[in-house]
């Protein structure tokens, strides 16, 4: 690869890191058009350019650097109290029906 052609691609991936949004690195779709206009503008094809700009999200995802989101651990009593007044009104239908089916 030229020397030339090295500094734009350099450039094209410094101006797509500038434009990643918070710890997903998300980017924008209006943001996504402007930087393929650009890539389009300094020779870069609009497959390449996606490439770069689906590496460098994934690279920066990847990093040790990158803040992750904590992920919740599910408490499980609200599961068990729901699962336990589910039961209970189960057994109170079964009970009424069984009273209305025999009558005392």
């Amino acid at each position: 690869m030229p020397e030339g052609s090295r500094a734009i691609v350099d450039w094209f991936a410094d101006r797509v890191a500038a434009n990643l949004d918070g710890p997903a690195q998300i980017l924008h779709y209006s943001r996504r058009l402007s930087l393929l206009k650009d890539a389009a503008r300094l020779g870069i094809g609009r497959f390449p350019a996606n490439l770069m700009i689906a590496t460098l999200q994934h690279e920066r995802r990847q990093s040790p650097l990158a803040p992750r989101e904590p992920v919740p651990h599910p408490n499980p009593l609200p599961r068990l109290l729901i699962a336990a007044v589910v039961i209970a009104i189960q057994t109170l239908i079964a009970w009424a029906a069984w009273l209305a089916i025999h009558p005392r």
